[in-house]
């Protein structure tokens, strides 16, 4: 988008390179944190798979009375999940994060290329006028008929695609923040219902 962008005339070179640059910069932004986000999602793998050791520890303990042993592995196991949710809860955050980025960036970047499709409506509009004033051959006002005609398609499809990937892209933001809340209130739920059954 931002090559297309770069083709209106009425851009200035620093314009351009400050176009570039923020895309550079909005690419860095991307890529590091997706990288934060697998590295929530690695720990708290790890962090899971030592709590299962913890439980089927605290299993066997159970099998041989050896009950404070157990609860000590059961504890264990407890801040091993809490610990293991403060990563997936880092992991949902930089989606989410991204997510609205990517939104914003669609947004902007989409809204601009509309406006330099308009100016260049405008510029064929004028064309067209000083054709029909010209009395120009009726193949020049035929090519930019389909010029303008051809602006305008490009300038729908993208309004389409920009609302599209809005849409789609707030959908999963919006996925990435409920769902989580959704587990921690069913788990919640379980533990005062264990807790009752007590």
């Amino acid at each position: 988008m931002s090559e297309f962008i770069c083709r209106d005339i009425l851009i200035s070179l620093e314009q351009q390179r400050l176009l570039h640059s923020a895309g550079r910069f909005v690419m860095t932004l991307v890529v590091a944190a997706n990288v934060i986000g697998v590295g929530g999602d690695w720990a708290a793998a790890v962090l899971f798979y030592q709590q299962a050791d913890q439980n089927v520890l605290a299993s066997k303990s159970f099998s041989v009375n050896a009950t404070e042993l157990a609860t000590k592995y059961i504890s264990r196991s407890s801040d091993l999940h809490n610990e293991a949710l403060k990563g997936m809860a880092v992991q949902h955050f930089v989606e989410m994060f991204v997510c609205l980025v990517i939104i914003a960036c669609f947004i902007v970047m989409g809204f601009m290329c509309v406006r330099v499709l308009r100016k260049a409506g405008m510029l064929g509009s004028i064309l067209r006028q000083e054709a029909d004033r010209l009395r120009a051959a009726p193949q020049v006002v035929a090519a930019v008929d389909v010029a303008i005609d051809s602006g305008r398609d490009i300038e729908k499809r993208i309004l389409v695609t920009v609302s599209v990937v809005f849409l789609t892209f707030l959908l999963r933001a919006t996925c990435v923040l409920v769902l989580p809340t959704l587990g921690s209130l069913a788990c919640n739920a379980s533990a005062d219902t264990q807790q009752s059954c007590l």
